[in-house]
Protein backbone atom coordinates (compact mmCIF):
# COMPACT_ATOMS: atom_id res chain seq x y z
CA UNK A 1 0.00 0.00 0.00
CA UNK A 2 2.18 2.58 1.47
CA UNK A 3 5.65 3.00 0.52
CA UNK A 4 8.20 4.38 2.19
CA UNK A 5 8.66 8.08 2.75
CA UNK A 6 12.21 9.49 1.85
CA UNK A 7 13.53 11.49 4.76
CA UNK A 8 13.82 15.16 4.63
CA UNK A 9 16.85 16.59 4.63
CA UNK A 10 17.51 17.59 8.73
CA UNK A 11 19.10 21.23 9.47
CA UNK A 12 21.20 20.18 12.07
CA UNK A 13 23.35 18.81 9.30
CA UNK A 14 23.34 21.59 7.47
CA UNK A 15 26.40 23.45 8.39
CA UNK A 16 25.75 26.87 6.22
CA UNK A 17 22.39 26.86 8.18
CA UNK A 18 24.19 26.72 11.55
CA UNK A 19 26.78 29.13 10.88
CA UNK A 20 23.61 31.79 10.10
CA UNK A 21 21.33 30.76 12.50
CA UNK A 22 24.73 31.64 15.61
CA UNK A 23 25.71 34.76 13.89
CA UNK A 24 22.15 36.16 12.98
CA UNK A 25 21.82 38.24 16.08
CA UNK A 26 25.70 38.84 17.03
CA UNK A 27 26.41 42.16 18.95
CA UNK A 28 29.88 43.43 19.09
CA UNK A 29 31.85 42.52 22.49
CA UNK A 30 33.10 44.71 24.62
CA UNK A 31 36.40 44.65 24.36
CA UNK A 32 35.46 46.26 20.38
CA UNK A 33 32.69 48.80 22.14
CA UNK A 34 35.42 50.14 24.21
CA UNK A 35 38.11 50.54 20.93
CA UNK A 36 34.83 52.20 19.22
CA UNK A 37 34.87 54.98 22.13
CA UNK A 38 37.97 56.29 21.52
CA UNK A 39 37.45 59.96 20.05
CA UNK A 40 38.78 59.01 16.40
CA UNK A 41 36.16 56.16 16.25
CA UNK A 42 33.33 57.86 17.63
CA UNK A 43 33.33 60.48 14.77
CA UNK A 44 33.67 57.90 12.06
CA UNK A 45 30.74 56.64 13.71
CA UNK A 46 28.44 58.96 14.79
CA UNK A 47 29.08 61.13 11.23
CA UNK A 48 28.48 58.12 8.53
CA UNK A 49 26.67 58.59 5.10
CA UNK A 50 23.68 57.93 4.64
CA UNK A 51 23.05 53.83 3.95
CA UNK A 52 19.34 53.00 3.12
CA UNK A 53 20.31 49.12 4.66
CA UNK A 54 20.71 50.76 8.11
CA UNK A 55 17.26 51.99 10.27
CA UNK A 56 17.43 55.49 10.26
CA UNK A 57 19.48 55.48 7.18
CA UNK A 58 22.29 55.16 9.76
CA UNK A 59 22.05 58.88 11.35
CA UNK A 60 21.46 57.42 15.00
CA UNK A 61 23.92 55.41 16.58
CA UNK A 62 24.25 54.31 19.97
CA UNK A 63 28.00 53.53 20.11
CA UNK A 64 28.16 52.13 23.55
CA UNK A 65 25.33 49.97 22.47
CA UNK A 66 26.62 49.28 19.14
CA UNK A 67 22.54 49.78 17.95
CA UNK A 68 21.18 51.76 15.03
CA UNK A 69 17.81 53.73 15.31
CA UNK A 70 14.95 54.69 13.30
CA UNK A 71 14.79 58.18 14.36
CA UNK A 72 15.97 60.61 17.32
CA UNK A 73 13.62 60.22 19.43
CA UNK A 74 13.74 56.81 19.69
CA UNK A 75 17.17 56.78 20.27
CA UNK A 76 16.66 59.42 23.38
CA UNK A 77 14.25 56.75 24.63
CA UNK A 78 16.94 54.40 24.95
CA UNK A 79 19.35 56.76 26.14
CA UNK A 80 17.05 56.67 29.24
CA UNK A 81 16.89 53.09 29.51
CA UNK A 82 18.14 50.70 31.72
CA UNK A 83 20.01 48.23 29.23
CA UNK A 84 21.85 51.57 27.90
CA UNK A 85 22.74 52.69 30.78
CA UNK A 86 24.08 49.08 32.09
CA UNK A 87 26.22 49.03 29.09
CA UNK A 88 27.58 52.01 29.88
CA UNK A 89 28.69 50.43 33.35
CA UNK A 90 30.12 47.68 31.52
CA UNK A 91 32.39 50.13 29.15
CA UNK A 92 33.65 51.85 32.26
CA UNK A 93 35.46 48.41 33.57
CA UNK A 94 39.04 47.85 32.38
CA UNK A 95 38.61 45.00 29.66
CA UNK A 96 40.66 41.78 30.04
CA UNK A 97 43.92 41.52 28.10
CA UNK A 98 45.46 38.46 26.07
CA UNK A 99 47.88 38.22 28.70
CA UNK A 100 44.89 38.20 31.92
CA UNK A 101 43.48 35.60 30.22
CA UNK A 102 46.21 33.09 29.53
CA UNK A 103 47.33 33.52 32.97
CA UNK A 104 43.56 32.45 35.14
CA UNK A 105 43.45 29.75 31.93
CA UNK A 106 46.76 28.43 33.72
CA UNK A 107 49.13 29.42 30.70
CA UNK A 108 51.90 30.80 31.31
CA UNK A 109 53.25 34.10 28.74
Amino acid sequence: MGQCQRRKKNMAKNKQFQKTRKTKHRTKDIDEIVNDLKPENILKLTKQKLDENLPGLGQYYCVFCARYFINNDSLNQHYKGKEHKKQIKRTQEEPYTIKESKFMGGQQG
